[in-house]
């Protein structure tokens, strides 16, 4: 038996002995409370009358409890492995999220970097375009550009916008800036790419407006466009006054040429005739003295007194 304790009517243990186990590895089981004790409890009686009471408890040492127990073990020891394992997985699961979150992290940090490089390169773009844009607008000349494929109008400044009539952003600029049926016999888009596909040098020339009936000195270029696309930028002058005032220059010079020519005419028919009235002086004196020397009745007398008076 493993205990046995004798009760007093009362309750109180009068008898205890005990049964240590025999050997280490039942004291081992014990502390694991995988060996089975079995209690027996039963009253004690004298003459008839209830006088204590017997507690027993024996150890269960049969084959089935050492079975029992080696099961117990057994799946303690499957369940302590798989736990082992659960915990070394759990640790390399750790690991590999807490390597994957900083790597999340440090992608994450440096698309928040690229996002707000993006938006600086943006809102710079934007503050450059609008600089840009108010430049042209205070330019006191028509400037606009177009694609050089699609001749399609991709912008205005606000002095061509008044002078043709408003935005014609979208529109094709042979048809809009001239009323033509296509593209411009001047046209220079063939001219302003070299054969690399480089800007080639500004091309200057100025032609009459059919619309406004004005004149324009124009300078062409290829310039990148905002997408990357090369596009035509023309920059023009309004040289009408300045035409108007050649006109007149021109006319001026003809006028003065003219003057001056009639000018020498009359400086040369003023010395003709001064010439000319010499001459006829020393004619008309010559006439004088032979009338002097010739008797009025001499039938040349008369002859000569007409010469005088033709000369007079």
């Amino acid at each position: 038996y493993q205990s046995l304790v004798i009760y007093d009517d009362l309750g109180t243990a009068v008898l205890t002995q005990t049964s240590p186990p025999s050997n280490r590895w039942e004291r081992f089981l014990e502390r694991l409370h995988l060996i089975r004790s079995i209690t027996l409890t039963a009253p004690i009686h004298y003459s008839g009358r209830f006088i204590g009471t017997l507690v027993v408890q024996w150890r269960l040492r049969s084959v089935y409890q050492h079975v029992y127990i080696f099961v117990a073990l057994a799946l303690g020891l499957a369940v302590a492995y798989l736990y082992a394992g659960v915990l070394r997985a759990k640790g390399e699961l750790t690991a590999r999220v807490a390597s994957r979150t900083a790597e999340l992290q440090t992608s994450n940090e440096s698309l928040q970097a690229q996002v707000r490089e993006r938006q600086r390169a943006e809102t710079a773009l934007r503050q450059s375009e609008e600089t840009y844009r108010t430049i042209l607008d205070s330019i006191d000349a028509t400037i606009y550009v177009a694609d050089m494929e699609s001749h399609e109008v991709l912008f205005m400044n606000s002095f061509m916008r008044e002078a043709f009539g408003g935005d014609q952003v979208g529109k094709v600029c042979w048809h809009v800036f001239r009323q033509g049926e296509g593209p411009c016999g001047h046209c220079s888009n063939d001219k302003l790419l070299n054969a690399d596909g480089s800007p080639a040098e500004t091309r200057v020339w100025e032609a009459q407006n059919p619309l406004n009936q004005r004149w324009y000195l124009n300078y062409d270029r290829a310039v990148p466009w905002m997408d990357g696309r090369m596009v035509r930028l023309q920059i023009a002058t309004d040289i009408t006054t300045n035409k108007q005032l050649e006109e007149k220059r021109q006319r001026a010079e003809q006028q003065l040429q003219q003057a001056q020519k009639m000018e020498a005419i009359g400086t040369l028919a003023g010395g003709i005739a001064h010439d000319f009235n010499n001459l006829m002086m020393g004619m008309m004196g010559n006439v004088n003295l032979m009338m002097y020397d010739m008797d009025p009745e001499h039938p040349h007398h008369q002859k000569l007194a007409r010469i005088e008076q033709q000369i007079e």
